[in-house]
This record gives structure tokens, sequence and C-alpha cells, in this order.
């Protein structure tokens, strides 16, 4: 790009990659240099961010008169950012299906607008020998294509085609070393479509996609389906979708242009949109087991050239979902894990291009206000750092438990790592090490400082406390909403003081109680609590949370409705009632909890929507999803929880004189809820606050600590 404003301006000079960044010299009229700054910052390419451009005036001279591409540098420091992995453009798109192009069919098309990035870079500067693609020599054809600054794929690093590039192979067989490589169109033409009837067969198809393998099988088919929880061990948790047009995702949602826009957007995230019925005469149903009693479907459109290929014989949805079993993160390497693959899945479309970092697809929802909430941050997001002026030391915060993900700040940037999931399995407490690793490396964070939560027990705070001590580092504990709050505070670029309300499922207090709906006076290094949800009690600690009627048994204790006509049927239905009496009137083994998520879940078992929970939110979501279908009381719950929340917010506006109001936390996802804090909000005079760039669950907290911590040193130094 840079090369190409250069000689359109008629610019002599150079440009390098280097590990501190892009450097150019230019040589011109300092009309024509300002205008070539001006074309920098303002046509560079969609998927570009320019976080910093210095100039400097020197003394240099050129042996040319035109303007080239000079060999890459790799300096001592390492600033460089990289590129999340971009979904197949459609300059790519239409090469695919054109048949006089070379890479037609091609399944690994790409060009410098789209393709793998970060999941293929071994190191520092991004140039094709520091990537995987290394491995590929580009033929004649492609060598051309890249040397030509006309071309698309002028520089392009993973650019290749059926003579020198990636191929496909198909592993029916039990071996993958006895499996077919396809070296022309005809041979991965069939494989495609071998995968394609597989999957109309019933049978369930890994296939590797750009930061991962996926499980996929007829999402019509309630038999695959069953099939496909049983193996990974998912019994109730959502399926995401993919769609193979638009066209086909209208069919089964009710998709607003928001979130059509979302759909389409570079990264192809998962968005979840309203399911729509459909006249079972024309069109087949999505299994019900796909969603298990949810009103919204996670819907995705292709975003791999394998993808596309594979729906041009495939015209209805096809799970897509990560090849792992539940808790453990997504497989990327074959060749460790092909067995595992074998068990997942009953054959595997696979290539021989290799992932060097596991990425789970991003998940997207578009709320009331047609604002783009991030429930998942992942493929086509991360590793896109965050600039925030005010981080001015080396800082490695460890995030939480669930929805595992770390920060690396240093020079004002914070890289916030993908979504790990939770760090609940050895393997994912290693792909989190490994992950922070490789982050520490690549942008050459030597962390002088580390931020963790305050709950001991956190995996990531054992690993944090740990590094820290063998590198005799200074160690910040952070305590969980104070966190959520930070990362509202950093996105928004405020530095006064603000109101907080922090309302997820759980987090430490500072009181040794469980947290979890919490209204703060907050600044960066500090907070003070100024309400809470009356706390109740969690009868078996964390094991309340899979059974949400010991929540909503206590619930009805605490006031005096256990005995009530209204909740008989409940209380009697309930396992182990007299045990939980002991415990509740003893106070055994129970814990105060001030949770708003653990509030939703003991109401949902109250009204019979769910007993026993096999993952995260399950409860409230269903409890959600009962009000958005005319449960009225489901409803009014939503609605008296608003108003409370807000009320409490204005009485403390009143008394503190601050007006503005952060909110975050996981329960911010349920839509009702947020339309209808939305709604009473509006009607104040507070000005409201969210995270933007960053989920509003656990996926903020390692940079809400990363905050706190650069606040804390900063008031420190001065």
């Amino acid at each position: 790009f840079i090369s190409r404003c250069a000689h359109s301006l008629g610019i002599i000079g150079e440009v390098k990659n280097t590990t501190k960044g892009v450097e150019i010299l230019a040589k011109a009229e300092n009309a024509t240099i300002r205008k070539f700054c001006k074309t920098i910052k303002a046509d560079c390419p969609k998927r570009a961010k320019i976080y910093q451009m210095q100039i400097v005036e020197c003394d240099c001279k050129f042996a040319q008169n035109g303007f080239i591409i000079t060999k890459s540098e790799n300096d001592s420091v390492k600033s460089t950012l990289i590129s999340p992995d971009i979904a197949t453009c459609k300059d790519c798109l239409s090469e695919l299906f054109n048949e006089t192009n070379k890479r037609y069919h091609y399944p690994f098309i790409n060009c410098t607008n789209c393709g793998p990035r970060f999941t293929i870079i071994k190191d520092l500067p991004y140039d094709r020998q520091n990537t995987i693609m290394n491995e590929f020599k580009m033929c004649n054809s492609c060598k051309q294509d890249y040397d030509e600054i006309r071309n698309r794929r002028f520089h392009a690093q993973p650019n290749a085609c059926f003579e020198c590039g990636p191929a496909l192979f198909w592993n029916p067989s039990s071996k993958i070393q006895n499996s077919l490589y396809a070296r022309d169109i005809s041979q991965s033409d069939e494989i495609i479509k071998a995968c394609a009837n597989a999957i109309k067969d019933g049978k369930i198809v890994a296939i590797k996609a750009l930061g991962g393998w996926n499980l996929a099988v007829d999402a019509r088919n309630a038999q695959a389906v069953d099939e496909i929880r049983t193996r990974k061990n998912r019994p109730h948790k959502p399926l995401a979708v993919m769609m193979g047009s638009l066209d086909t995702a209208k069919k089964y949602c009710d998709l607003s242009q928001a979130e059509i826009n979302a759909l389409h957007s570079p990264y192809k995230p998962i968005v979840l949109a309203n399911l729509r019925k459909v006249d079972p005469k024309a069109t087949k149903e999505i299994a019900k087991n796909v969603v298990c009693g949810l009103y919204k479907l996670g819907v995705m459109l292709p975003n791999t050239p394998v993808q596309h290929l594979l729906f041009e014989h495939i015209d209805f949805p096809v799970v897509m979902t990560s090849a792992n079993v539940s808790g453990n993160p997504i497989i990327f390497d074959e060749e460790k894990d092909m067995k595992e693959l074998q068990r997942l899945s009953d054959c595997q479309l696979g290539n021989n291009r290799q992932i060097i970092a596991g990425y789970d697809d991003s998940v997207v929802q578009v709320m009331c206000d047609n604002s783009l909430q991030i429930i998942r941050r992942a493929r086509g997001l991360a590793p896109a750092p965050l600039s925030d002026e005010n981080i001015k030391e080396q800082i490695f915060a460890s995030g939480p438990q669930q929805k595992g993900n770390f920060c690396l700040a240093k020079d004002g940037l914070a890289f916030v790592s993908q979504h790990l999931g939770q760090l609940n399995t050895i393997d994912s407490i290693n792909n989190f090490e490994q992950a922070f690793y490789r982050y520490a490396d690549l942008f050459d964070v030597e962390p002088n400082v580390v931020a963790c939560d305050l709950h001991p027990e956190y995996e990531s705070t054992k690993f944090a406390k740990k590094y820290a001590q063998d590198k005799n580092l200074r160690i910040i504990v952070v305590q969980h909403h104070h966190a959520h709050i930070s990362s509202v505070i950093g996105e928004n670029k405020l530095n006064e003081q603000v109101l907080g309300l922090a309302i997820d499922g759980t987090g430490l207090g500072s009181n040794n109680n469980i947290w979890g709906c919490e209204l703060m006076e907050c600044t960066k290094a500090s907070f003070k609590r100024l309400w809470n949800l009356p706390s109740f009690m969690l009868l078996g600690g964390e094991s309340a949370i899979k059974n949400p009627e010991k929540i909503g048994f206590a619930l009805l204790k605490k006031y005096n409705k256990d005995k009530s006509d209204e909740y008989t049927n409940f209380i009697n239905n309930i396992d182990g009632l007299a045990m939980l009496e002991h415990m509740y009137n003893h106070d055994l083994n129970a814990f105060r909890c001030s949770s708003l998520g653990r509030l939703f879940d003991g109401y949902a078992a109250i009204l019979g929507l769910v007993k026993d929970v096999t993952y995260e939110a399950q409860a409230a979501s269903l409890l959600e999803a009962a009000a958005i279908n005319g449960n009225k009381k489901a409803y009014n719950f939503h609605k008296k929880i608003a108003s409370l929340l807000v009320e409490k917010c204005i009485e403390a506006s009143n008394k503190t004189g601050i007006k503005k109001l952060c909110i975050s936390g996981g329960c911010l996802q349920n839509q009702l809820l947020y339309k209808l804090l939305l709604s009473e909000i509006s009607k104040t005079d507070l000005e409201l606050f969210l995270n933007i760039d960053l989920p509003c669950n656990d996926g903020n907290i390692s940079y809400g600590q990363t905050v706190v911590a650069s606040a804390i040193l900063n008031s420190q130094n001065n």
C-alpha cells in the first residue's frame, strides 16, 4: 500500500518492515510529503489501523529514482503489530468461482486483503520466511504476482496456488499417513464433494479451518446433532450453525440490517439472531436440539475458501462447532491430536498448512440500540490491541477463570489475548500458558509488574503469582468487579470518578463473600462499594451453580416464601430437601452471595424452567427466553430488576454528584435486561458508558486489571 501511494505521487525512496514497525524513507517536495502522509492515514487498507506515526527530517541518498520495498529488518526491539486472520474477501471469492482464473477452486486462495495472519506467524517481522508458508516455495507465476506492485497479491505472504501451495487431504482411513493430498483441482474437488456427501449422509465431519478444527453435521438431523453432543460431552449448550448464503440465513432467522452487516464483516463472526418459524412443508426445520429451548441461533457465513467450496454442494444449514471435548481448547495440531479427532468425528477434511495458534470463532450480537456487543473475542479480532496512552509500564494481567484471557501491555498498547475458555482442565491451562509465552515473545513484552484476580484459586491467579515469584516482580491484586468497571473506564478514555454497576455471575469480594451485583464509586486505581444486591445463600458453594434449585430454595427461605402454597410444588420436588434445610438452618457449607447471575438462576429454577445446568448461564438464558416468549412472571422479574438497579444508580448519583455511569458484567448480555436498563436510564440525567471492543463478560477482566495496575503505578511514580 505504501509503495503504491509513493509511486502515485512520484515520491523517491523506500519502505521496509521492521520489528519496530513500518519504516518509510521518502524524498519529495514538502507539499507532496504532506499529501503522502495524509493519504496513508485516510486511505489505508480496510483492515489496517495506524496506532502511531512519527515523522522526522533526515538526510539520505537513494541509488534509484523510484520507490522500492527493501529487505525487512530484524531489530532487537519488537513493536510491530500483527493483523488478526481475515475472512476471504470479495475479490478472492470472485476468482475462486471463475473457471478462467488459475486459482479457480483453490482452497487456500488469499491476497493482501484476506487470509491467515496471526495463526501462521512464527516471528516478526511479518514476512513469508517467518510464517509456516516458508515451507511452500512459490511457483514462478505466484512469484510474479507477489513482485508486481499493481497486483492484489503484491507482498501477500500466504500467496499460493495448486502448483506450489498447501493442499487438502481426506481421511476416511484410520491413519493420516494413508490419506490423499490433492495436488490438482480434480483431486481437490473430489475431496470437497466427498466431505459434502458425508455431511448429507448424517456423518460427523472434522474440517480444518483458520484457527483450528471444526465438527460439522447436518443441522436439521436431530440424531446427528445428538451424536455430536455425546462425543463433545456438550448436552445442552447451543451449537452454532453455518449457512451457505445470506438467503439461507434469512429463511431461518429474522435478520436486521445491523445483523446482516455483522455477518458480512471482514472477520465473519457468529451472530446471535432471533430464530424464525419456517413452513415445515417448504423448508426442513433446524433440529430443536441445536438451540435447546433458547430463542436465538448462533449463525455464521463461510469465512474460508474451503467452506465456500463446501457450500457449493450443500444447500442446508450445517452445525459448525469447535472440535474439542467441552472444557478443552480447540484442536489445531492434528499430528498431536489426530486420535482425538478420529474419536470425535467419522472422517476428516484437513490440509498440510500448519496452524501455529488455536482460535475459536468470534461471537457477537446486535442490541436493541443497534450497537454491536462482542460476546467472544477470538478469530478476526484478537490480537488487535487497544490503545491506552496511560500505559507506561510493561504489564502482564492474567485475567479470570471463566472465559480465560490475559493481557500484555506496553508503550500505550494493550494486547488482550483471544478467548481461551474456562481454565479448569490440564489442557486448557497448558493452552493458556503457551499462548502467554507466544504473545510475550511476538510482541517483545517483558513484564515488570503482574496483575491478577483477587480469587486465590483461579488458575490464572496461580500462574500469575508463580510467574511473579520466579521473576521477582511486584504483583497487584485486583477485585473482579473493579476490573469489570475499569475496563469500561479504559475503553472510553475516562479519567474522572464514575459510578460503576457490575452485574455478573460470581467474583470474590474484598470481604471474602461472593459478589455479583455491585454499585461502586470508582476510579481506575480504587473503588468504594456503595450498594449491593441483598445477599443470599449459596448452599454447597459452587455446586449450587450447577443445581440452581438450591439457589431457588435459599431465596424462598430468605424471604419467608418456602411455606407459601405458590411454591409448594417446587419445594416438594427438590432433591435432598432435608439436607438443604439443615445446611440453611445451621449455616453449613453455605456462602454469602450478592450475584445477579445467581439470582436469575434461582428464579429460573423456581419457575420450573431448569433443574440442573450443564453450561454457564444456562438457567439465566432460559429465563430470558421464557420472558421473550410471553412468560409474564419471567418478564416482570426482568423489569423489576432493571427498575431496582437504575433506582439505586440514581440514589448514588444524587448522593455523590457523579453523572457518569459505567455498566459491565456478563448479565448485560441478556438482551431483555439490556433493553429495560437503557429505557430506564434514558429517563435520567446519567451518562451511560459500556464496553466497546471488548466483551462485557469476563473477556474484559484482564484489560481491566491492566488499567487498574497502570493507574496504581502511575500514581506512585508521580
